[in-house]
């Protein structure tokens, strides 16, 4: 949400509207969380979760229904609290990687994002890690170790941030936003996107960001019920949903889905982390080199920037 309060300026009421208007099926709460997730903190909270004999720290269940407000500050909160436990339970040069990863999605350059925070954070959390896994702050022989003491509030600018991470369809958010003009472009939406977006939509009358009712029925309003251009279909979501890579890739082709709409699914709906090269494996003919594994991948996640996938009735 950064990129578009950015390019549209929108204020922080506006953006909450925008976002209203889109759940629950064009906006992912936890998407970049996720992504840090599984590429940077699984591994290391399994084996510490191993360790201790205790179950594996995952992030919180986000739900979103349609019609009903999704309150962001209360989920950001719950992120915050996921993030304070996963600070303490791994090391903290890890635990640094993956929010500057978050960062860096989300702002690009973040060098000006709560530095002092971060920095009285982290170097805290290394203190503590050079005390010893016994070490406990909160002992009686402890109270006096000022340097040491971490209190609550060191995560609090992570609830601050929370808003700015979500991530949300593209092609989703022009349409909603049709009547606003792009004022800045960023990454993903430049003014041939977005004209790209509006000239394949039929010319309906404007959607009102204000109204938070039924937003899968706003944008399918737009869309009409059937595709109107190559660029956007409709799948039903049990095609999907909680499915593996390979029963979606299977299902969708037997659809006859084209393979850019799979890596849309994929990445955009199911949530999935996958590198180009297993992306190009699982779509890809067999037994090719790891070169063209790499080409197939990057054309196919090129290509999945231009398309777009909604909601089908389910039968």
């Amino acid at each position: 949400m950064s990129r578009v309060l950015r390019a549209y300026e929108l204020t922080l009421y506006q953006a909450d509207d925008v976002i209203q208007a889109l759940c629950p099926h064009a906006v992912f709460p936890l998407g970049l969380w996720q992504r840090a997730y599984e590429h940077f903190w699984k591994d290391y909270a399994r084996t510490a979760s191993m360790r201790q004999r205790a179950e594996c720290l995952i992030l919180p269940d986000v739900e979103m229904e349609p019609g009903k407000r999704f309150f962001t500050d209360l989920c950001g909160f719950d992120v915050m609290a996921f993030f304070r436990k996963l600070s303490l339970l791994i090391n903290s040069k890890i635990t640094k990687m993956g929010l500057e990863y978050i960062l860096s999605e989300t702002y690009g350059t973040f060098d000006n994002v709560y530095p002092e925070d971060r920095d009285f954070l982290f170097s805290t959390l290394q203190k503590l890690e050079q005390r010893g896994p016994d070490y406990y702050m909160y002992d009686v022989e402890n109270l006096d170790d000022e340097i040491l003491f971490l209190p609550a509030s060191s995560y609090h600018f992570i609830s601050h941030i929370f808003f700015d991470t979500i991530m949300v369809d593209r092609v989703a958010v022009v349409l909603q936003l049709r009547d606003f003009p792009l004022i800045h472009e960023v990454k993903g939406l430049t003014h041939a996107f977005v004209k790209s977006v509006l000239n394949s939509a039929p010319q309906e009358a404007p959607i009102q960001v204000a109204v938070i009712e039924e937003p899968v029925m706003q944008i399918a309003d737009v869309q009409s019920q059937e595709p109107q251009s190559q660029d956007t279909v409709l799948v039903r979501r049990s095609v999907w949903a909680g499915k593996t890579k390979e029963a979606i890739r299977d299902a969708m082709r037997k659809e006859g889905l084209d393979d850019e709409y799979i890596v849309y699914v994929l990445l955009r709906r199911r949530g999935l982390h996958l590198t180009k090269r297993a992306i190009g494996e699982l779509l890809g003919e067999p037994h090719k080199s790891d070169s063209a594994y790499d080409k197939l991948g990057k054309e196919l996640v090129e290509k999945a920037e231009f398309v777009n996938v909604l909601d089908a009735p389910e039968a």
